[in-house]
């Protein structure tokens, strides 16, 4: 009697009757990788970098931007954006979820500068408010006389904070517009406007580099243009018009509603066509394109449910709420429209969601939920189910991808699920951050005080676990003989007969080994454990049984 086991598969957690596993299915599969139908352990870890942050860190970002490279940290959930502006030499990074609860700007100046390491250690809050107050106009000079028969133009005035902070100018929302006054530019009068704040309303904004923009808009028609008429300091609290219409700026005011993030936006990603997608409870908030620290309100979409967590696909958008996931779609936050989608798969961690190859994965009740452009549904449908699934506390996950593997981890243990093989993998790490540069592939954790690369210590890898389904034999017997073939030894063998440990062998080499006797079984399982890749095993009731399955190819 021989009983052997190759071409290895990971756990199917929804079966839990060890006996009625497919063939080649584990009911342990460990800290190991199931590619060509071995098993091989997982690299071991790197150590990065030791964050200085006090207390424990929900989240990492590796940061290029700094000469070194530096890791961002928090100990709250933070989502971050890298700058989306043309040409931007900065390091302009966005973040939201940070102490405080708005939204915040940083550079590269900012974030690694003034001698301390809790990066970012400066930042400032995204946006630009929007005047409290409209201006005053006041015309000076006399007016032409009647018999000149001129035409006065009838204006009103407008003006706006500009941040010239950063690497780009942000400029904010249009005050409300001045009283309409009539004024003779071409016969010498002018136009006075006052009230001009001269700081910005609010507080937690960069205030080192901010002017006021003035536009003039033309009145009596069905809509006013608001055409740029002059920059000045914000400390200037009034300023006098003398140009004509015929020498103002062709450029127009298209800052309107440019107002800032709202105070708990989550979420933040960024869409290929320049706009920035964040959500707060039950609204998707949407930036102008290209322009990351303006939200019109004329851009909010709400939904039916509290959101969880939202993604990108290609030029989309996932929303995942508390009930059903949306997709939204359009070319421009104005067009843009949401899709309820038919599953009803509920979100159940905002930490959770990750873009693998153009899908959407999400923890949810049932398990790992997948979005893409084509298909929704289950993509661990006959691996979870969920009475299953809910022993890995599906709200407290935190995921990231790897070389196409969904890495989650809870506040105990973790797993890897692989969405087009089926293989589900546990793990003994636990993480508390993560970090998954495009760049190199690489995976970075915060496991403990420290930041390490997953999956990248050759040398020294994870202890891999693989136990097999209980194989039942025909008849009762003493499986007295055992194999391992392995690319390198040794490798701990574990013979269970009857649910009973009988043996515990460490093998050194790929002849059979004899297993001291004594007992009869009629189920038996096989544990091979260590850091070496393992080809088959396999356990017989004499050496004879072990020569005659390996000539017959086992």
């Amino acid at each position: 009697m021989w009983i052997s086991f190759r071409n290895f598969h990971g756990e199917v957690p929804r079966i839990r009757d060890k006996r009625e596993l497919p063939q080649g299915y584990a009911q342990t599969a460990r800290n190991c990788v199931l590619e060509g139908g071995t098993i091989r352990p997982i690299k071991g870890l790197t150590l990065v970098d030791t964050p200085a942050k006090a207390g424990t860190k929900r989240t990492i970002y590796y940061y290029r931007d700094s000469s070194p490279d530096v890791f961002l940290h928090w100990t709250e959930d933070v989502d971050v954006i890298r700058s989306i502006i043309e040409g931007d030499v900065t390091g302009l990074a966005i973040f939201t979820g940070a102490s405080g609860g708005y939204p915040r700007i940083t550079n590269a100046t900012l974030a690694t500068g003034g001698g301390g390491a809790l990066y970012p250690n400066t930042s400032y809050r995204l946006g630009v408010p929007a005047p409290t107050t409209a201006p005053s106009a006041t015309v000076l000079g006399d007016p032409p006389s009647e018999e000149e028969k001129l035409t006065p133009e009838h204006v009103a005035y407008r003006y706006c904070f500009v941040n010239k902070s950063f690497s780009y100018d942000q400029e904010g929302p249009l005050s409300m517009p001045s009283g309409v006054v009539e004024a003779y530019f071409t016969e010498g009068q002018s136009v006075r406007l006052d009230s001009l704040e001269t700081s910005l309303p609010g507080y937690g904004y960069n205030t080192t580099n901010v002017v006021k923009h003035i536009y003039r808009g033309a009145v009596g028609y069905s809509t006013v243009s608001w055409v740029f008429v002059a920059e000045v300091p914000i400390g200037a609290d009034s300023y006098t018009d003398t140009t004509p219409a015929a020498s103002l700026s062709l450029t127009t005011a298209d800052n309107e509603e440019f107002y800032p993030p709202p105070d708990g936006l989550s979420g933040i990603k960024v869409m290929p066509n320049g706009i920035v997608v964040g959500f707060y409870r039950n609204t998707v908030h949407l930036s102008e394109p290209w322009q990351p620290h303006a939200f019109p309100p004329d851009y909010v979409k709400p939904v039916d449910w509290n959101i969880v967590c939202i993604g990108t696909i290609g030029q989309s958008g996932v929303i995942v709420t508390q009930g059903q996931p949306y997709l939204l779609m359009g070319s421009h936050p104005s067009n843009m429209t949401l899709t309820k989608l038919v599953i009803g798969h509920p979100g159940r961690s905002k930490r959770g969601g990750v873009e693998i190859d153009g899908t959407f994965f999400y923890p949810t009740t049932d398990g790992i939920a997948m979005v893409s452009l084509d298909d929704a549904g289950l993509a661990s449908l006959g691996i979870l189910d969920r009475p299953s699934w809910s022993a890995y506390s599906p709200s407290s996950i935190s995921a990231f991808s790897h070389s196409d593997w969904y890495v989650g981890f809870n506040t105990a243990s973790g797993f890897m699920f692989h969405p087009g093989s089926k293989e589900f993998v546990s793990l003994d790490t636990v993480a508390t951050a993560g970090y998954h540069d495009k760049l190199s592939g690489n995976l970075f954790l915060q496991i403990g005080a420290s930041i390490y690369q997953w999956d990248s210590d050759a040398s020294s890898p994870l202890t891999m676990t693989y136990k097999t389904k209980a194989e039942r034999v025909p008849y009762q017997c003493c499986m007295a003989c055992g194999m391992v073939l392995a690319k390198e030894y040794p490798v701990t063998f574990r013979l269970y007969g009857d649910g009973v440990l009988r043996k515990t062998v460490i093998v050194e080499n790929g002849d059979p080994f004899w297993m001291k006797g004594g007992y009869l079984a009629r189920e038996y399982e096989i544990e091979v454990s260590g850091t070496n890749e393992v080809i088959w095993f396999g356990a017989g009731e004499s050496i004879e049984d072990v020569w005659g399955a390996v000539a017959n190819g086992i």
